[in-house]
Order: C-alpha cells, then structure tokens, then sequence
C-alpha cells in the first residue's frame, strides 16, 4: 500500500462528502480501511493467505496474529483493536439493513470510518518506521 494509492481513496471519499454522495463514501472508507487492516497483516505476516477470505475472518486472523506477534502488537494496540472490531460489527449490521431499505445513520458511521482510518493510519506509520529502522 503506497501514500500515492491512500491519497487517490482519499480524495476519492472528499469528493464523494462534498457532493453529499455519503453512502458511496461511506463504501468507500469502508474498503479503504480493510484495504489497510489487509495490509499491516500481510506485513506482519508474509505467508499468510487471503484468497476467499470474508472480512470477519480477516479480522480473525488479524487479532490472532496480533496476540502472537510482537511486531504488529508494537503498532497497533488492543483498544485500537477493539474499536476496529467494533466498528466492524457495526458495518455489517449496515450492510444487513442496506439490502432492505436505505439506513439513517449513514453520516455517523461514516465520521466514525474516517476515525477509524486515522488510527489504522498511525500503525502503518509506526510500521513503516519500524521497517525503515
């Protein structure tokens, strides 16, 4: 993952709020934050596959591999984990309510998405330090 792609999605999703497009923003940030939780473990974890992989197995994997290594444990603490797992189960109960009819707390969610890549965003600068070092 470079800063040239994070930028794009970035923009892509500022883009998207200044139409008042909040739902594809929403989408948006969505992928951009499992793009990055992606990420970080396949740096943690080089030999780890991921094809045919759901999100809640993702995330599986990813606390499992959190509690086992050291190095993805020095990026990104348990409380951060926890809210990305949080925010997790929130966005799949959207998605459940999405299929039926359009849901109301699409801004919230999506101010919440926004902090949750922030967070993200502080372990892949801390990763990448410690890669760099």
């Amino acid at each position: 993952m470079t800063t040239q792609k994070l930028n794009a999605n970035l923009k892509k999703i500022e883009s998207c709020i200044s139409q008042n497009f909040f739902l594809e923003a929403l989408l948006r940030s969505y992928h951009l934050n499992l793009s990055v939780i992606y990420f970080l473990l396949v740096s943690a974890r080089p030999d780890y596959e991921t094809t045919n992989k759901k999100t809640k197995q993702l995330l599986k994997d990813f606390g499992d591999e959190l509690s086992v290594n050291a190095g993805l444990k020095s990026s990104i603490n348990k409380k951060t984990f926890k809210l990305v797992k949080t925010w997790m189960k929130k966005m799949d109960s959207y998605h459940k309510v999405l299929r039926t009819n359009e849901p109301t707390n699409t801004k919230q969610l999506l101010i919440e998405s926004q902090k949750i890549f922030s967070l993200l965003n502080i372990s892949l600068v801390k990763m990448s330090a410690r890669k760099a070092a």
